[in-house]
């Protein structure tokens, strides 16, 4: 196998704030905006962060629309 084919990382450091993101058409097909989810498994840790979900959810809710 030719690994110049391939995307290799010179280390584990290269990898840290590079978590791809992949569109969820299925859910956001009636949307006006598109919906992406975090493919957290691929983190060298191999599990997602709570701050990073709280910050998630929180920026979800500050745009929610809110009825006076």
């Amino acid at each position: 196998m030719d690994l110049s084919d391939l995307d290799v990382a010179g280390s584990v450091l290269d990898l840290i704030g590079n978590t791809p993101l992949v569109r969820l058409r299925h859910i956001d097909a009636d949307l006006p905006c598109p919906i992406v989810a975090k493919l957290e498994s691929v983190n060298p840790g191999g599990s997602s962060k709570d701050r990073s979900v709280v910050t998630m959810f929180g920026l979800d809710l500050q745009l929610v629309p809110r009825v006076p």
